[in-house]
């Protein structure tokens, strides 16, 4: 019983720090766990959902903004890497943007009985030309083939582009008219984005500092307008 209860207990804080929420009560053992987050990625596979930036992880400053050091928050927990291929180095890890994504719900078209993600929330890669990213923004993200999926390659989930800035409250309530979920719908069906437009290179230091050149730039809200915020060109809109 002791023995059971210790490979329960380990389980559990490995799934605590793990970008897709499970029901660990279902699993017996790690490997399960494994599996069922496995299953998790090949439910949602090969589509762009449009979902919310979402504090958690601390991969936030103090003000809601993307901090710099999101790649040495990540390095040290190492817990996602380690169910998406074992250990990472810290050049593999460090230098590249990460934040938090929710869908306030399950994934439109996924459901806990698919082994769907069960609260919505994922850890995501950001791409190279996104805007500096706010708790609260309104984004694009794409979740990669089942079969592709490397955390050390940069391939898991990846913000693709941002659609309306969290203090654009006119623009948040535009895209979210005639869609039953506040967030998790998809925009782009399996098959119609092109995975191999993505660019997530090294935009941090080892230090957790911007590199020269490329730290990410926040839109401006002009006061008294509505932002149109700029989408990515060659998505396939």
């Amino acid at each position: 019983m002791n023995n059971i209860k210790n490979k329960f207990s380990s389980c559990a804080k490995l799934g605590a720090g793990l970008s897709l929420a499970v029901a660990l009560l279902t699993l017996q053992g790690c490997v399960s766990m494994v599996k069922l987050v496995s299953a998790n990625q090949g439910a949602v596979e090969d589509r762009v959902f449009r979902v919310k930036v979402a504090e958690g992880f601390n991969l936030f400053d103090k003000d809601g903004y993307e901090a710099s050091d999101t790649g040495r928050t990540l390095f040290k927990s190492q817990l996602t890497f380690k169910v998406y291929g074992g250990e990472s180095t810290a050049e593999q890890t460090v230098p590249y943007r990460v934040t938090r994504v929710s869908a306030g719900g399950t994934w439109e078209w996924v459901t806990v009985f698919n082994n769907g993600p069960a609260s919505g929330n994922a850890l995501a890669f950001v791409n190279d030309d996104v805007p500096l990213l706010k708790d609260g923004d309104m984004v694009d993200v794409y979740a990669h083939k089942k079969a592709e999926v490397s955390l050390k390659d940069r391939r898991f989930w990846t913000v693709i582009r941002l659609v309306c800035i969290a203090e654009d409250k006119a623009c948040l309530k535009r895209e979210k008219t005639g869609h039953r979920r506040s967030y998790g719908w998809i925009v782009q069906p399996e098959g119609q984005f092109d995975a191999s437009k993505l660019k997530v290179s090294p935009q941090m230091d080892l230090s957790g500092h911007w590199l020269p050149g490329k730290e990410p730039i926040r839109p401006a809200v002009p006061e008294g307008a509505t932002v149109e915020v700029t989408k990515n060109s060659g998505w396939g809109e």
